[in-house]
């Protein structure tokens, strides 16, 4: 996956000019995330702190849109645009726990990062409005 620094940049070379514009645009789930994974990686620069932050798809096809690796072990996110979150889209972290479990973090469950204001916790992830990521990916 490519990821650009300036989501800007991005909503230009998109000609995406507007609010209303970007609500409507077929690219918002994407310009999304790279704006949520531009910021994981910020926590991680401004803390003096190594990235250790990946994407993940294996051969079999399945995705998690970001891993966060804390103490030899990963902490799985899935980053959704929507307002409003549903336990379908835990779907991709139920997968991945199942298959890679020896690999996920025992202190951290991971979850769901949306454009929603409530902050929760479904089935044991932690379901996280993106104005709310401060500080969710330091040590």
């Amino acid at each position: 996956k490519l990821y650009f620094c300036d989501t800007a940049l991005v909503c230009a070379l998109l000609d995406i000019t507007t609010a209303d514009q970007m609500l409507r645009d077929p690219l918002r789930g994407s310009v999304f995330e790279n704006y949520c994974i531009m910021e994981a990686i910020k926590q991680r620069a401004n803390s003096a702190s190594p990235t250790n932050l990946f994407f993940f798809r294996d051969s079999y096809g399945m995705e998690v849109d970001l891993l966060f690796e804390q103490h030899r072990q990963v902490i799985p996110y899935e980053i959704k645009s929507g307002d409003r979150y549903t336990k379908e889209q835990l779907g991709a972290l139920r997968r991945f726990g199942n298959r890679y479990a020896k690999y996920l973090s025992s202190e951290q469950s991971g979850g769901l990062i949306y454009a929603g204001a409530i902050k929760t916790e479904v089935d044991g992830y932690h379901i996280t409005p993106f104005t709310t990521m401060e500080g969710l990916f330091l040590d």
